[in-house]
C-alpha cells in the first residue's frame, strides 16, 4: 500500500490507547494498519461527494476518526454494539475492524436517519470484509 501514517503516529496512538487500557497490540498489526487506512481513503474519497466528515486528509482522519473512535475499546467487553447515527461509520468501522484483527466476532450494527450515508457505510463494508 503507497499512502501510510508513520509509525510514530502508530506508536504514539498504541500508547494513548493504551492508557486508556485498550490493549495496543492490534494497531501494530500490518492486516489492521491496511484496513484502517483503506476505509479512512475510502471515507475521505466518498466525502467528496456525501458529506460524511470535516476531515480533509488522511492524518487528520487518522487522529480525529479513527483513534478517537477506538478510545471506545476502553468499555470493552461490550458485546453487541449498535452505532447509532453512524453518518460515515464512525465509531463503528474502526471498532468493527479492530475487533475482527483481535479475533473478535462480535457484530456492530450501523444505524442512520439518512440513507445516502447507511450505503456509504454498507459500501465501505462490503470493501473491507
Amino acid at each position: 500500500m503507497g499512502v501510510r501514517i508513520a509509525d510514530g503516529d502508530w506508536a504514539e496512538a498504541a500508547g494513548f490507547l493504551a492508557s486508556l487500557g485498550v490493549s495496543p497490540e492490534v494497531l501494530g498489526r500490518q492486516g489492521f494498519q491496511e484496513d484502517a487506512i483503506r476505509y479512512l481513503l475510502l471515507l475521505l474519497e466518498k466525502n467528496k461527494a456525501v458529506n460524511l466528515t470535516g476531515a480533509r486528509d488522511l492524518e487528520t482522519a487518522f487522529w480525529k476518526h479513527l483513534v478517537d473512535s477506538l478510545c471506545v475499546l476502553a468499555f470493552e467487553p461490550m458485546g453487541v454494539v449498535a452505532d447509532w447515527g453512524s453518518g460515515g461509520g464512525l465509531p463503528g468501522i474502526p471498532l468493527a475492524l479492530f475487533r475482527k484483527h483481535a479475533g473478535d466476532s462480535a457484530p456492530v450494527y450501523f444505524m442512520d436517519s439518512v440513507g445516502k450515508k447507511i450505503r456509504a457505510i454498507e459500501e465501505f463494508c462490503d470493501e473491507l470484509s
